[in-house]
């Protein structure tokens, strides 16, 4: 069975305080912001993965006790091409903070509930920055760099392998998903990085406009990614 590592307690305090310099609707409320961070609790799962094997359309990784997680998507691979390891991660901040901004916003206090979830959007999207900067910090010492953070829905991933990456990652009952591929609680994030030998530039890639790309969608023209690339 593979052993995948869970942390309940990862100190994102700091980093949630800073928020109200740093988020321009956050500005001057720093006590209410201090309030809040009683409703964080931060949760990590994460496993960390052997790169098999790298196709044109996709990945396929793989643990030590040879279970695999088959990552089908091309702008990965791309982004990918030069690492031999991977980490799955899931995170989330819990339930607590979405459930008050919602009675805020049942009682009418709308301020609050949009605060709420202002303040629970950016702290695991901080929690999760943060654990990133730690594991880089880990394998560099073993020699190994990272490459950018990306996740289902991203480009051509599909939202649907969330499922199948909470299964690996035996999140149970802490971080579930909906008929619609969607992370339960809301403020949950999965992801995965690459682990390369060399140095990367760690821009995410994009591409010039009109080279054979798919047009179908409207909002093509704000597409940066090379995901929807036709043979």
């Amino acid at each position: 069975m593979d052993k995948v590592n869970k942390l309940k307690e990862f100190d994102i305090e700091k980093e949630v305080k800073e928020l109200a310099y740093k988020i321009p609707e956050l500005n001057g409320r720093e006590e209410i912001i201090k309030d809040y961070y009683k409703y964080i609790k931060p949760m990590i799962f994460w496993l960390d993965m052997d790169i098999e094997k790298i196709c044109d359309d996709g990945l396929i990784l793989k643990t030590k006790q040879n279970s695999q997680l088959e990552i089908k998507s091309k702008y990965i691979a791309g982004e990918f091409s030069n690492c031999i390891k991977a980490t799955l991660i899931a995170t989330t901040i819990g339930s607590d903070i979405s459930i008050y901004s919602k009675d805020c916003h049942n009682k009418g206090q709308y301020l609050e509930s949009i605060l709420l979830d202002t303040v629970g959007s950016h702290s695991v999207e901080v929690l999760i920055e943060k654990f990133h900067n730690f594991l880089a910090q880990r394998n560099l010492n073993k020699g190994l760099y990272s490459v950018n953070r990306y996740s289902p829905g991203y480009g051509d991933w599909s939202l649907s392998q969330q499922r199948e990456i909470l299964d690996l990652l035996k999140t149970e009952d802490k971080i579930t998903v909906n008929s619609h591929s969607l992370l339960q609680p809301v403020k949950s994030i999965t992801a995965i990085i690459g682990w390369s030998n060399n140095p990367k530039n760690n821009n995410y890639t994009r591409i010039k406009q009109n080279n054979n790309f798919c047009n179908e969608i409207e909002n093509c023209k704000y597409c940066n990614t090379q995901a929807c690339k036709k043979d």
